[in-house]
């Protein structure tokens, strides 16, 4: 039976690990940081998915800072008709990836220029677009067919399977089934991982609904 002292250390802890912002690598290190200690003080009222979201946290911020989190970028496509091709990565205002065919295809597949460090931070925008390049004509210009702004704490978790653009001038009309489609992988994480990360720490909504139902065990137990 847990006595009134440590009931509201629990509580005091808690609002403390609520308090906490996730703004760049720090404040999501800081928040994984305190999980754990919290996971340590009261092993009996925590549970094995929060320790296991503040570990991946912890190897998420080693990798952001020995510039180690690698997109493996795998598909581009599909055309109904062969063009060339360009793909553009920007994070943070700044370009940071950018792939073009040689020659007119349907498809990118990437081939020796998969792997990418894209040099994100934990609160950066990414911006994914797709280009018809026409530098080969007389009058040589650039088509935006496509292009997907990702605002999130955790943005570089949505580059994990496949992600759909949003069309610019109906440039997925030129894609079948009228849909433009990149499939890429963060190497080394899951979906599984990216959701505990999002349930437990970034932005923890799972988590405060399991302080919340804490809270009942404890004072209405």
């Amino acid at each position: 039976m847990l006595d009134k002292w440590r009931k509201n250390q629990i509580a005091k802890d808690k609002a403390e690990i609520a308090a906490i912002e996730v703004k760049g690598v720090q404040g999501l290190r800081q928040k994984a940081q305190a999980v754990r200690t919290f996971i340590a003080n009261h092993p009996d009222v925590a549970n094995q998915d929060t320790q296991k979201a503040a570990e991946l946290v912890m190897r998420l911020v080693k990798q952001i800072r020995t510039s180690d989190l690698l997109v493996e970028f795998k598909r581009l496509g599909i055309l109904k008709k062969a063009d060339v091709l360009k793909l553009t990565i920007t994070v943070n205002n700044k370009k940071v990836y950018e792939f073009k065919s040689e020659d007119k295809v349907k498809s990118i597949s990437f081939m020796n220029n998969k792997e990418k460090d894209l040099s994100w931070q934990p609160g950066d925008l990414i911006i994914i677009e797709v280009w018809s390049d026409r530098s080969w004509m007389p009058y040589s210009s650039l088509e935006k067919l496509g292009t997907k702004e990702i605002n999130d704490p955790l943005a570089i978790r949505k580059l994990e399977g496949t992600i759909y653009m949003k069309n610019k001038n109906d440039g997925s009309a030129k894609f079948k089934n009228n849909r433009i489609k990149l499939t890429c992988d963060v190497l080394g994480w899951s979906a599984k991982d990216w959701t505990l990360v999002q349930d437990w720490i970034a932005p923890g909504k799972k988590w405060n609904c399991f302080l919340c139902s804490m809270h009942h065990k404890l004072f209405d137990g």
